[in-house]
């Protein structure tokens, strides 16, 4: 499914998408939410929710071929507990570019599981990591690395509690 977002400022082309690191779902990927595939609601190991801009501008600067995304995480070991969200952006955008895909899809984007009743609140912390998005006729694919020592801080929350996180793999298009 292809997003158009028509607004005063910006017209683009984009690709909602989003996955869940759940066992015991036979959805490939898995992005329900809340899921109740298996034998009773799984709760994710992490969720992701982005956009993939094929073409676009904002505030007049080309951001084609860019990718945001939110990532959701649990702040301790059980995946039950509290979860925080950290926004993710393509280390391909400039700082005026990573601005306005900020400016344009921070409130669109949310990945906390259904299922999670805790989660800190406030600004979340925003880092631009390497990442790449491939399509083709059968399959969306997102291969990220955030690695919290090495990503570049735009914006950092002081109670961020983030892991290191991989993803090589199929996404779900909304």
């Amino acid at each position: 499914m292809k997003v158009s977002l028509e607004k005063q400022s910006y017209v683009m082309q984009c690709e909602n998408f989003g996955a869940r690191g759940c066992s015991g779902c036979t959805c490939d990927p898995c992005d329900c939410n809340p899921c109740n595939c298996g034998d009773g609601v799984a709760i994710p190991r992490w969720r992701v929710s982005g956009y993939f801009v094929e073409k676009g501008e904002l505030e007049a600067l080309d951001v084609s071929g860019l990718l945001i995304l939110s990532l959701a995480q649990p702040c301790g070991e059980s995946e039950a507990g509290a979860w925080q969200e950290v926004l993710l952006i393509d280390s391909r955008a400039s700082t005026s570019q990573a601005a306005a895909l900020l400016n344009a899809f921070e409130a669109r984007l949310a990945s906390i599981p259904a299922e999670i009743g805790t989660h800190f609140s406030g600004q979340r912390s925003v880092y631009q990591v390497p990442m790449s998005y491939h399509r083709d006729e059968q399959r969306s694919w997102l291969e990220v690395e955030f690695m919290p020592e090495q990503a570049l801080p735009l914006r950092e929350s002081a109670e961020s509690l983030f892991k290191e996180w991989r993803y090589s793999g199929p996404m779900a298009l909304r």
